[in-house]
């Protein structure tokens, strides 16, 4: 509650109303409520255009009449300040480290109102910016630093995401913003040209880009994956499920897991961000709340255990991130480092073919004649069902000319 209790003044009569008569309030004690203070001020000076100069406890400050009638007292009453709070030549530390005051000023909003700030150098990374006093005061630190600016060669997207910044419709709008960016733009696949509007930056960057029309439906992390055993020359399975172990039927659902390494006897989980974060139920990769995905993971491991795979050879790969940076280092740290010499790893390599879509890989080697679903099943390591759902995507989008009567056909003849 915030209240000036001003029957106590005297009033004169004005236009057929009771107004308070300043010229005589002078000398009055005038009690008051500001949230949880209570207290009295002392009206000791009336001056031009109805100014009030108001004295409260041993600080004298001057005020309008219709401030002190609306109680609007912060700063006389020393609950706000009108004084800078941090000097020049300060160091403060936020949330993304160290900035230093080179400049009090005062910083104009969209209401044209005037608030208290600084101008400031960053210790991390040397960007000269401004920020407001309150949010210097809550811990927010250097514009840069937090992503809140885009400074083209520093955290931009073609710097810091080049291969989803090709992705975009515009690319220009691959220097305006930063992969962090919750804004929405338009994008076109790099496989069909289907453009596909109005989507998060920041969930391509995580998840990557899904096309409708030609989309093989594997995310980046498991095509990253997928692509570094095929660089190892390792056999292994994609999508483990009840087809190769009995164990993996449930009561409920059936079990999958992402990777199977049978020389190892080795699973490979790639967790995407869902795994550790709670997502915004909007989010196009969030089926099921944190805890759900958190006690399913443990299930799943749990379950693994039970039927010979140990802990060790039970591999979580931390993919909340959709970047060959983050994945590779996560891969280097994991006991998938111990199993396999990666040290000849072109992971260049296997980030480009991990931005390729499995579905025009299929249909073009359908279309140099390998003809066969069973052999494609082979080489793709893909159930069948999903060869011919890629085949029959493809044909629709002129890839290739499946026909399953064609199939059979080539089977017979190389029987």
């Amino acid at each position: 509650m915030r209240k000036v209790f001003l029957d106590e003044l005297p009033h004169k009569p004005y236009r057929n109303i009771m107004r308070i008569d300043w010229k005589n309030s002078i000398g009055h004690d005038l009690k008051f409520v500001y949230d949880d203070i209570k207290g009295s001020i002392k009206i000791i000076n009336i001056g031009k255009h109805e100014s009030i100069t108001i004295k409260y406890l041993n600080s004298i400050y001057t005020i309008s009449s219709q401030n002190l009638i609306t109680c609007q007292l912060g700063v006389a009453i020393g609950v706000k300040s009108n004084k800078f709070r941090y000097s020049i030549g300060d160091v403060v530390k936020t949330n993304t480290g160290e900035i230093k005051i080179t400049n009090q000023m005062y910083i104009y909003k969209n209401n044209d109102s005037k608030r208290r700030g600084y101008k400031y150098i960053c210790l991390i990374d040397n960007y000269i910016g401004k920020i407001l006093e309150k949010d210097l005061i809550k811990g927010e630190g250097c514009s840069l630093c937090s992503g809140k600016v885009v400074v083209e060669g520093y955290n931009d997207m073609w710097t810091t995401a080049p291969e989803t910044a090709k992705l975009l419709l515009n690319p220009k709008y691959g220097y305006k913003y930063s992969k962090g960016s919750h804004s929405y733009l338009d994008w076109k696949c790099p496989n069909c040209g289907n453009i596909i509007k109005n989507k998060q930056i920041k969930s391509i960057c995580c998840i990557g880009l899904s096309c409708p029309k030609c989309g093989d439906g594997i995310s980046y992390p498991e095509k990253f994956t997928y692509n570094l055993l095929e660089q190892l020359n390792v056999d292994f399975e994609y999508q483990l499920a009840k087809t190769t172990f009995e164990w993996c039927k449930g009561k409920d659902y059936d079990v999958k897991y992402d990777f199977y390494i049978p020389l190892k006897n080795c699973i490979i989980e790639t967790h995407g961000i869902q795994h550790y974060e709670n997502q915004n139920k909007s989010s196009a990769w969030n089926k099921y709340t944190l805890q759900e995905e958190q006690d399913n993971d443990k299930f799943k491991k749990q379950l693994a255990k039970e039927n010979g795979i140990t802990d060790k050879n039970y591999i979580v790969i931390d993919c909340r991130h959709s970047t060959m940076k983050w994945i590779r280092d996560d891969i280097l740290k994991s006991e998938l480092a111990n199993l396999f010499d990666l040290s000849k790893i072109d992971w260049l390599k296997v980030d480009s073919q991990s931005h390729k879509s499995i579905v025009k890989e299929v249909c073009d080697a359908w279309k140099i004649g390998i003809k066969n679903t069973n052999m494609l099943h082979i080489m793709f390591k893909l159930n069948i069902s999903c060869i011919r759902n890629y085949l029959h995507k493809g044909t629709k989008l002129g890839w290739c000319d499946y026909n399953p009567k064609h199939s059979k056909e080539y089977s017979y003849k190389y029987q």
